[in-house]
C-alpha cells in the first residue's frame, strides 16, 4: 500500500513539474502538513483541499479521504467545512467503512502578512455529533488554535499553531491542549520542502501526551493549483497512528 502511494503521488509531482510563469498571487493551502497557516482565501474565493491518506495503527489500517472546504467571507473572514469523509478501517480480516464527522468552522485573521510583519489567525471548527457505523461520535467535538505565519526570509518559513480541543475518544469527552510547528524551505515560490510536529497534551481521557512528525513537499503548477505528498510517524503516545502517507491537492477558484 505504501509502495502504491509513493508511486501514484511521484507520478502526480512529474506530471506537475512543467516550466510556468512566477505569479505573486499563488495559492495558499493548509495542507499538506500538521500545522495549518494564517493565510486567507479571500472575499468571494472558494478553495478545495482534498487527499487521501493511509495509516497504519495499532492492530489496524486506515484509509479515508481527508477534505477541506473554504469560502471568503470577507476580506478577514473564511467559512471552512472539514473532516476525513469517506473512512475505511480493517481490523483483522474485517473492514468497515463509513462517513466520518464533519466538521463547521471558520478563520479569522487577525492581522494580515505584509513584508514585515508575521500573519496571525485565529482557526475554530464544531464536529456535530455524527458519523456512520463505526465512524459515528456520540459528543460535539471541537477546537479553537492561533496560527502564525512567519517569512524568516525568501526561502525560510515557521508556522505555529498552538490552542485545545475538546475531543472524544469513544469512552469519554475530554479537553486537551495542542501545539503544532512547520518549518518550510523553498527554493524557489512554488516549491515547498517541509518538515513538521505536533504535540497533543493528552491523547485520550486516561491518556499521556502524543507527538507525531512528519514531512514532504508541496509543488505549484499553475496559479491556483497545488498538488502534495507527506509522510510521517509518531513518536510517543498510543492513539495516533504508527506511519501515515497521504497525497493530496488543493485548488482555487477566484
Amino acid at each position: 500500500m505504501i509502495r502504491r502511494v509513493v508511486a501514484l503521488a511521484l507520478v502526480l509531482l512529474a506530471a506537475a513539474g512543467v516550466a510556468h510563469a512566477q505569479s505573486p498571487d499563488l495559492i495558499s493551502a493548509d495542507r499538506p502538513g500538521l500545522a495549518d497557516s494564517a493565510a486567507l482565501v479571500g472575499k468571494g474565493v472558494w478553495q478545495l483541499e482534498a487527499g487521501f491518506q493511509w495509516e497504519l495503527h495499532d492492530g489496524e489500517d486506515d484509509v479515508f479521504v481527508p477534505a477541506l472546504f473554504r469560502l471568503g467571507v470577507t476580506r478577514r473572514i473564511e467559512a471552512r467545512v472539514e473532516g476525513n469523509t469517506l473512512s475505511s478501517r480493517l481490523v483483522g480480516a474485517t473492514r468497515q467503512t463509513g462517513l466520518a464527522p464533519t466538521s463547521l468552522g471558520a478563520k479569522v485573521g487577525i492581522l494580515l502578512a505584509d513584508d514585515d510583519t508575521p500573519g496571525v489567525s485565529v482557526i475554530a471548527r464544531v464536529f456535530p455529533a455524527w458519523g456512520t457505523d463505526e465512524f459515528h461520535s456520540d459528543h460535539v467535538t471541537g477546537d479553537v488554535r492561533l496560527v502564525l505565519d512567519w517569512a524568516i526570509n525568501d526561502r525560510w518559513s515557521l508556522n505555529p499553531n498552538a490552542g485545545f480541543s475538546w475531543s472524544d475518544d469513544g469512552e469519554s469527552a475530554f479537553a486537551t491542549g495542542l501545539f503544532a510547528m512547520t518549518i518550510g524551505y523553498s527554493p524557489r515560490q512554488a516549491l515547498n520542502f517541509f518538515i513538521d510536529t505536533s504535540f497533543q497534551q493528552r491523547e485520550a481521557s486516561a491518556g499521556t501526551a502524543s507527538t507525531v512528525w512528519d514531512g514532504g513537499v508541496a509543488y505549484i503548477p499553475r496559479q491556483n493549483w497545488q498538488f502534495d505528498v507527506s509522510a510521517g510517524a509518531r513518536t510517543r503516545g498510543e492513539t495516533a497512528a504508527r506511519a501515515f502517507v497521504a497525497i493530496g491537492f488543493a485548488y482555487r477558484h477566484k
